[in-house]
């Protein structure tokens, strides 16, 4: 058979023990079983594989499903006492961080103190959250601590990061709110001391480096060679780098690593060492490398193939590689199985095997010259169509300029690496400061012509296409597709089956994911606790945002975590129009990070203004991208014509910002809804004015409370449903006057807090409502 690579029975092996492993992960276990149930019986009976070998992989498979469910972590002890004031004893385990004024750390629970009993031994992990930071707080200490102990926040809207299930990967189940940390003293353990150990030089270094460079090109030189784990870069710098698709070079990967190896063998071919003193000091080095980075997945996937060739080197022994990569990967299943579900992993692995895929057909068929110019180009234009699919997968987003900014950036990324990772081993020794000085007098040119780099890729028009949501299904059809592409140009399109077996994929793919043009009027609510998000879309793909949720800190805000979230999963890049009701935090606080990303026509604003520094900040954002703002006086109604729908937005007049709140009536020829913002009852008047009766949906305002509604107000409007955006809380909202108020109408109330977000499809067939669920993580009939 004429192929790129033909699978020996090792890498069939090793390939299904990884299928069983991921078929866990991503719920296929009995349609991942079929296929390679079909597949093994159509080769044991045309004698491709003996009937013994087609057994022995069945079985792996069962064994390989039952393994993984018993490695995959389960709710430990901590957990069963969610929801308590608690008291906590144990060993921190990781490298606090801090963020949002807290510092974040996870805690190796020994101790439980509830009000009427005692815990102590094994108890499990937990995420703590100290309320006021404590810098002076290191990993392997032993700390007792009084706060909350609970669960971690599931998934309310649709496209939001799942944080519960990502730290349940982790192995964590609880998160415990801290008032305060008292430090108690322990000896650590040997894997806490080593993290410890390095951790502390790390900063140590940092420090050296410091004292020569800005602030942003010491971090910058941190993350690319430690990886952002213990290194913050600057959150414009992080977003050039992503946006430009060279977002893993601040994360510590197989290509910094390679670097390492590479650079080392070379510097110490140069002075003329032993053979066997090169590659054992290059294996030592890749340790010390793997210690200062933490040991993410994707450096231990390149640690563990690169000491397995060195070995091979000292040995005189050469290994397929991707047989070797094949088996590094199932090693690190073994060890850890939700290693697979790690994006590090995947990226690592599969733009490894691209390559290794890839590489004899493109010294065969591309003998271009020299090398050391056409080979990188074509190595990282397969890295980047190999990650792809990924990429959509996760971020929704395809760098338009990625090769490009590869292909002129790593290179400096990689002397960078090399260079600073060469300067930090010298930094550990003493009286070193002229030596670091000149390190970095040489490396800070090529950090600014780095971060430029990036900027200038990032910033270029239309740097980055937003692609809707893709299936499972969508990513492996991707894979098969790229892979048979490869076969078929590999055998200049000659073989049918290839080129069958590519077209139907493509075809495939193009059909699960052309875009439908929605018919239906769709309103969106969003839960965001107590605040407002609102997307409307009209048939005509025109669409409108009431209130953008709130600020959560100064560096994020639910407008950041879950609106653009959703956005970029819809592929959404433009709102027509976005009505900021009035100017408290829970309805401003995430615009400023929406029109970062998308564009925004016009914005619609009260007059009423605000002290806080949100709201001056947005309105200097405003000006400065010059989008177009109107400001509405008091007791006035503006109509917004959207090609045959309209909104009338009244803006009311009273002694607080509630009452100064904009109410946006949506009227279309057959269907009405009113938002009310956090305007209540006082508010009727105006409505009343208007003529504004029998709508179909009615947004409660101000959070259901108990001024929101009267029997005067409900009774004019008539409303058919109503929905709250509230979580239970100190303010009693929803109120429970507000509620029995509407039971008393027969109005079908929807409430954010109980149900999540909401979506409200209205067609001439009537009005269709859906909820999101959270164990299913799907919008289903409301």
């Amino acid at each position: 058979m004429n192929q790129l690579h033909k699978p020996s029975q090792s890498m069939i092996f090793l390939g299904v023990f990884i299928l069983s492993v991921a078929s866990v992960f991503i719920n296929l276990e009995i349609p991942c079983g079929a296929v390679l149930f079909l597949v093994v019986v159509f080769c044991g009976l045309k004698n491709i594989l003996s009937r013994k070998f087609a057994i022995i992989l069945l079985i792996l498979y069962l064994s390989g499903i039952v393994y993984t469910n018993y490695k995959i972590p389960q709710p430990d002890i901590l957990s069963g006492f969610a929801l308590q004031k608690a008291q906590i004893q144990g060993v921190v385990t990781s490298i606090p961080i801090e963020q949002n004024n807290k510092t974040k750390f996870e805690l190796k629970v020994n101790k439980l103190v509830l009000q009427d009993q005692t815990l102590s031994g094994i108890l499990g992990t937990t995420l703590v959250y100290l309320k006021n930071p404590n810098p002076n707080i290191n990993i392997g200490d032993e700390i007792t601590s009084f706060g909350d102990l609970a669960k971690p926040f599931e998934v309310e809207n649709q496209y939001q990061f799942d944080y519960a299930r990502y730290l349940q990967k982790r192995g964590i189940f609880s998160v415990f709110y801290a008032k305060n940390a008292t430090f108690l003293t322990k000896k650590p353990t040997f894997k806490i001391s080593i993290k410890k150990y390095f951790h502390n030089l790390s900063i140590k270094i940092q420090s050296k480096h410091l004292s020569n460079m800005d602030n942003k090109n010491a971090n910058l030189l941190g993350g690319i060679v430690f990886g952002n784990r213990s290194i913050k870069v600057d959150e414009e710098t992080a977003e050039n780098f992503r946006d430009s698709g060279i977002y893993h070079v601040l994360s510590a990967s197989g290509l910094h690593v390679g670097v390492v190896l590479l650079f080392w063998t070379y510097f110490m071919k140069l002075l003329r060492a032993p053979f066997a003193w090169v590659f054992g000091s290059a294996s030592l080095v890749l340790l010390i490398f793997g210690g200062f980075t933490g040991f993410p997945p994707a450096v231990c996937r390149a640690i563990l193939m690169a000491q397995f060739i060195i070995l091979g080197k000292l040995i005189d022994r050469k290994a397929n590689s991707l047989i070797l990569l094949m088996l590094v990967a199932v090693l690190m299943l073994l060890y850890n199985p939700s290693y697979i579900a790690d994006i590090s992993f995947q990226l690592s692995f599969i733009t490894t095997f691209g390559i290794l895929f890839c590489l004899p057909f493109i010294q065969e068929k591309l003998p271009l010259r020299p090398d050391f110019v056409f080979g990188p180009i074509f190595l990282t234009l397969v890295a980047q169509i190999f990650s792809a699919p990924l990429l959509i997968y996760y971020f929704n987003t395809l760098p338009l300029y990625a090769v490009f900014a590869n292909f002129f950036i790593v290179p400096l990324i990689s002397v960078i690496t090399f260079v600073g990772f060469l300067a930090n081993i010298i930094a550990i020794f003493p009286k070193t400061g002229v030596i670091i000085t000149t390190f970095d007098w040489f490396l800070s040119p090529l950090l600014n012509l780095s971060s430029y780099g990036a900027g200038f890729f990032a910033k270029a028009p239309h740097s980055t296409i937003l692609i809707q949501q893709i299936s499972i299904l969508s990513v492996i059809l991707m894979y098969i597709f790229i892979i048979f592409a490869a076969f078929c140009i590999k055998n200049a399109f000659k073989n049918k089956i290839y080129n069958i077996i590519c077209s139907v994929s493509l075809v495939v793919v193009l059909l699960l994911n052309i875009p439908t043009s929605s018919k239906s009027l769709d309103i969106t609510v969003f839960s965001l606790g107590n605040s407002d998000a609102i997307l409307i879309e009209f048939p005509n793909h025109k669409r409108v945002l009431i209130d953008t949720g709130k600020s959560i800190s100064k560096h994020t805000s639910s407008g950041k975590t879950i609106l653009n979230n959703y956005f970029k999963a819809r592929a959404i890049n433009k709102l027509d129009l976005i009505i900021l009701t009035h100017p408290d935090s829970d309805h401003i606080g995430g615009c400023s990070d929406i029109i970062d990303k998308f564009n925004v026509r016009a914005i619609y604003q009260p007059q009423i203004q605000s002290s806080s520094e949100i709201y001056k900040e947005l309105q200097a954002k405003l000006k400065v991208k010059h989008i177009k703002t109107h400001t509405l006086p008091p007791l006035s109604k503006t109509i917004v014509d959207m090609d045959g729908n309209y909104l009338e937005i009244l803006a009311p007049v009273g002694k607080s910002t509630n009452a100064n709140s904009l109410i946006t009536h949506l009227k279309t020829p057959d269907f009405s809804a009113l938002f009310m913002g956090d305007a209540e009852k006082e508010a009727f008047p105006l409505i009343k004015k208007h003529n504004i009766k029998n709508i179909r949906l009615l947004k409660v305002g101000h959070h259901g409370s108990k001024g929101a509604l009267d029997d005067m107000m409900i009774g004019q409007l008539r409303p058919e449903f109503a929905v709250i955006c509230a979580k239970k809380n100190n303010k009693n909202h929803p109120h429970i006057s507000t509620m029995k108020l509407l039971k008393k109408y027969d109005i079908k109330v929807y409430t954010t807090g109980n149900d999540n977000m909401l979506r409200f499809s209205y067609t001439l067939r009537g009005i269709e409502i859906k909820r999101f669920d959270s164990k299913s993580k799907k919008m289903v009939e409301g």
